[in-house]
């Protein structure tokens, strides 16, 4: 009875050691685990991050393109008016002008209105001397 005894005692911290190495293993096991799973949400962290920095970015970049096209819309507005501008001025230059020439084409004209005035009348006095005569 004491060979089974001893036999079995002997099992027994056989069985306890393997169990203690089995708990040690599995303890292993589970920090790695928990560390896995730290590294996991690390990840998790930086790749959300990662996505609010590229939305930030997207909108910059959006931003910068309304940006750009609202310069260039108003340098073409700008140029538009510059060019009407331009166009105004000189079609008042030229219907200035044109002002200039037919104001002196009018005096032109009232000068001959004036000599055919004074050669009318003439010729009606020299009319009416040969009437009373």
């Amino acid at each position: 009875m004491s060979d089974s005894v001893q036999y079995n005692s002997e099992d027994a911290e056989e069985k306890r050691q393997k169990l203690v190495k089995e708990l040690e293993e599995l303890e292993k096991k589970r920090e790695e685990i928990l560390k896995r799973k730290k590294r996991a949400l690390e990840i998790e962290y930086l790749e959300k991050s990662i996505e609010e920095i590229d939305a930030k970015k997207r909108k910059l970049d959006d931003r910068k393109k309304r940006e750009r096209h609202n310069i260039k819309t108003c340098n073409k507005k700008k140029l538009i008016r510059e060019n009407y501008v331009k166009m105004i001025l000189t079609k008042m230059n030229e219907m200035e002008k044109k002002l200039v020439q037919i104001h002196e084409n009018l005096e032109k004209i009232l000068k001959e209105v004036e000599i055919i005035a004074k050669i009318i009348h003439e010729q009606h006095k020299v009319g009416s001397k040969d009437a009373k005569v």
